[in-house]
């Protein structure tokens, strides 16, 4: 199955394909710096690291997602913590999972082996924030 990896910190983006080269032997993983650099090769998933540091990268990055997910490719974004208000924004994605960069390591493959079986996965904290988010606008 191929697999592509988006993400600007470098060693973060090799130490995650050679973890899933190893760990999942059926993939096929190329990796790119950047969404600009990025091209599908009929991948099966694609694992994106979003920006939101610039508008324009971040637009770039919404495109190519829909644009993805049209085609019928899982994708999957990994991220550093973020605020509850980013986590939400990124909920918006048309996304079939989202990771933590601090997750540990056979989560992110079990999470990573659930997506290419056409599940859905995000972390325990953005279920709890979903969970609380819904509850609180129920009591209203």
């Amino acid at each position: 199955m191929n697999t592509c990896i988006v993400s600007h910190h470098h060693h973060y983006r090799e130490g995650l394909r050679q973890l899933l080269e190893i760990s999942i032997p059926s993939l096929s993983i190329v990796s790119y710096p950047s969404i600009s650099n990025f091209s599908n090769n009929d991948n099966a998933l694609v694992i994106i690291e979003p920006l939101f540091c610039d508008t324009e990268k971040e637009q770039r990055n919404i495109e190519v997602i829909e644009d993805l997910t049209k085609r019928g490719v899982k994708v999957c974004l990994i991220t550093e913590n973020l605020r509850d208000e980013e986590l939400i924004e990124l909920l918006s994605f048309p996304i079939f999972g989202l990771l933590f960069k601090s997750m540990r390591t056979q989560d992110v493959i079990l999470a990573i082996k659930r997506i290419l079986k056409g599940a859905y996965y995000i972390p325990q904290r953005v279920g709890k924030l979903l969970l609380d988010q819904y509850q609180q606008q129920k009591s209203l």
